[in-house]
């Protein structure tokens, strides 16, 4: 049963004192009011009628004929109505709108949600799942929750602050890949192209603001055993083998002069054309 508010129980008191007396008025519907076990404040549109159409009519007809009496609580009772529809229109009022405005809030979160769907086991994640699942409940209940929503909302701040900080951890791990695959390009075959295959997917994934920590991790790994390699193969390419030295000439020992036969005559011949040396005469 609806309840009257002091606005329309003023409004009966009024529309009636315009047709008669303000004692009659106040004796009629205070009879009557007693009669339905009411007072002004908690008497039901049901009650107002009763009385309109007992005790009031009984005191229009003696002032009115029976029709035009009847015709005029009948019009009370519309205006009567009106006015209770009115008055009760801007709580309801108030309320659509604040579910409302709950929903379209509901519904950004929801939105927002979405790119962190991808980051499920995040913890904060988690939580702000459970936030909008218990807001989603409530709204749907036509029940508003001030406090849950601005829950929610601070927590998507959280998960919000945590990706941009996540994301400046890719961009400086990007940057380092980069350099590395530059490096190990020389060695070319199938890791070298597996490893720039991750670098693109880490880079695209960057562009769109989404982490691709699983991609990066193997691209990590990958580019360390290329620059293992790649130091093995400049250390081997750098390392000379040892070339045999050559033998030392071994110096031959000039051959014996070996004499010549002695020629006895010949020798003889030479002493004997050897002049003697002259003796001094003084020495004779």
């Amino acid at each position: 049963m609806t309840v009257m508010t002091n606005r329309v129980y003023q409004t009966t008191v009024e529309e009636l004192e315009a047709l008669l007396s303000p004692r009659v008025v106040s004796r009629s519907l205070k009879e009557g009011l007693r009669q339905v076990g009411r007072t002004p404040e908690t008497a039901g549109m049901e009650d107002i009628e009763k009385i309109l159409k007992g005790q009031v009519y009984r005191q229009l007809q003696l002032t009115m004929p029976v029709t035009r009496a009847k015709d005029t609580v009948s019009e009370l009772i519309d205006k009567l109505r009106a006015a209770a529809a009115n008055e009760g229109a801007a709580p309801a009022a108030a309320v659509s709108g604040g579910l409302e405005a709950q929903g379209q809030q509901l519904a950004e979160l929801q939105e927002a949600l979405k790119p962190f769907n991808l980051y499920f086991e995040w913890p904060e994640v988690q939580k702000l799942r459970a936030q909008v699942q218990l807001l989603e409940a409530d709204h749907e209940a036509g029940r508003e929750a001030p406090a849950l929503l601005a829950g929610a909302r601070e927590q998507l701040q959280l998960v919000m602050q945590k990706r941009e900080d996540q994301l400046v951890l890719q961009a400086r791990d990007l940057g380092e890949l980069e350099e590395a695959l530059e490096a190990v390009r020389e060695l070319g075959g199938p890791k070298v192209r597996r490893l720039e295959t991750l670098v693109n997917q880490v880079r695209a994934a960057q562009q769109n603001r989404q982490l691709a920590s699983a991609e990066s991790d193997r691209a990590q790994r990958l580019a360390r055993d290329l620059r293992v390699a790649l130091e093995a193969e400049g250390a081997k390419a750098t390392t000379t083998p040892e070339t045999a030295q050559p033998a030392s000439a071994v110096a031959t020992p000039p051959a014996p002069v070996h004499d010549q036969p002695l020629d006895v005559d010949s020798e003889e011949a030479e002493l004997l054309t050897v002049d003697p040396p002259q003796l001094d005469e003084e020495t004779t």
